[in-house]
């Protein structure tokens, strides 16, 4: 389950709503459990975490197996997931509710871009192209169409989405990821256990890339930036997380002599990503792909963290360039490195983004305002007319 969809479920569990939750095969097999007075069923004849070989058929069956002991609310689906009983929910007069996290064009121009940059994986754009075209029109569109009510993760998605079907915008709220502020916050405290957990002293300047690690999120570009900084000691490059492109990215820095200057920490669980960001002086998000939100911006951001991000997706509409962050153009390495060293090295417009984007993320990233909205998009819901 993803960090989104957990926060959720255990935000309406804990406000007294009955939850129950129909997924894919769990990869330990078991088919039923209750968590914290969630109910979870699990549907053995599909493959873990795919809306295809056998979802559409047994996600049915189970929906009507619920619907004959349960009095069913509101149905919600997590981006395409619920397909397969959008035009049922419609027929038992169900209100659906479709949280869309992005779009299915998003993942096919993401390769193209990257296809372009690298020269490479001709043949997995192709797949991607006949994906998104199968995804789009058999899976988004039924959704737009019978969906009582939509979310939005950013406003980008929401953009992009009204494009598909005219009309549907009314039927369609914003409502941005959120952070746990009194897990993401900015303590010297914090910064100190950091930094000794890491081994690296106070004089040090630190930057920080965490994502997946591969060259769609930029890693390789996050690099190549630290080494056009390489003159000045001081400064140290932390690659946060795991991926396909790690052993890519150690062998990248070996190949630059850098591999004493980089910490690769690997995997980081979400809860100790705070220490990371407040041992950090400043966090860069170089990523080629058009991201739907981009979570870890707002993580940094409540982190008091200044933040260099690619102009791309819905990046512009997290960040307002100058202000509460930096934009940079995907790909440029150089002009990644020209604003790490004017963050870095100019105090006071380092000090104004920084207090700009702490502001922000309280007042647009909290997880208590992103399950508050979705209560109430949930309510609208109930109250508007069924789709015809």
């Amino acid at each position: 389950m993803d960090l989104h969809g957990k926060q959720l479920l255990e935000g309406l569990s804990a406000r007294g709503h009955r939850v129950i939750v129909i997924s894919t095969k769990h990869p330990s097999s078991k088919e039923y459990e209750e968590v914290d007075g969630i109910r979870f069923y699990y549907l053995k004849n599909t493959t873990f975490g795919s809306s295809r070989r056998g979802w559409k058929r047994e996600s049915k069956k189970k929906y009507l197996e619920i619907l004959r002991t349960e009095k069913i609310d509101i149905t919600v689906s997590q981006s395409r997931a619920g397909y397969s009983i959008a035009g049922l929910s419609r027929k038992m007069n169900i209100p659906l509710v479709t949280i869309f996290h992005g779009y299915e064009t998003m993942i096919f121009f993401s390769i193209l871009k990257q296809v372009l940059n690298f020269k490479t994986d001709y043949w997995q754009l192709i797949k991607s192209l006949l994906a998104t075209c199968y995804y789009t029109l058999f899976q988004e569109y039924p959704l737009l169409f019978y969906s009582t009510m939509m979310v939005a993760v950013s406003e980008k998605v929401r953009e992009v989405m009204s494009r598909r079907l005219p009309g549907i915008t009314s039927r369609m709220n914003v409502i941005n990821y959120g952070i746990d502020l009194k897990i993401f916050d900015f303590s010297e405290e914090t910064r100190s256990r950091g930094r000794e957990m890491l081994g690296i002293s106070e004089k040090e300047k630190v930057i920080l890339f965490l994502s997946l690690i591969s060259k769609q999120k930029g890693a390789d570009i996050a690099i190549k930036a630290f080494r056009e900084l390489s003159n000045d000691n001081s400064l140290r490059l932390i690659i946060g997380g795991a991926g396909e492109y790690l052993k890519g990215a150690k062998d990248l820095a070996k190949q630059y002599g850098l591999e004493s200057r980089i910490i690769f920490p690997g995997f980081i669980p979400n809860e100790e990503a705070p220490l990371y960001y407040n041992a950090s002086d400043i966090f860069i998000f170089p990523t080629l792909r058009l991201e739907s939100f981009g979570i870890v911006i707002a993580e940094a951001m409540a982190c008091k963290r200044p933040v260099i991000a690619s102009r791309i997706g819905s990046i512009p509409y997290v960040i307002d360039d100058g202000i509460d962050g930096v934009l940079i153009e995907p790909g440029d390495y150089r002009g990644l490195a020209e604003q790490i060293k004017k963050i870095l090295y100019d105090y006071a417009y380092s000090e104004k983004i920084a207090q700009n984007a702490y502001a922000k993320a309280r007042s647009r990233f909290d997880i208590e305002k992103m399950i508050r909205e979705t209560i109430q998009t949930f309510e609208n819901a109930r109250n508007a007319p069924i789709r015809d």
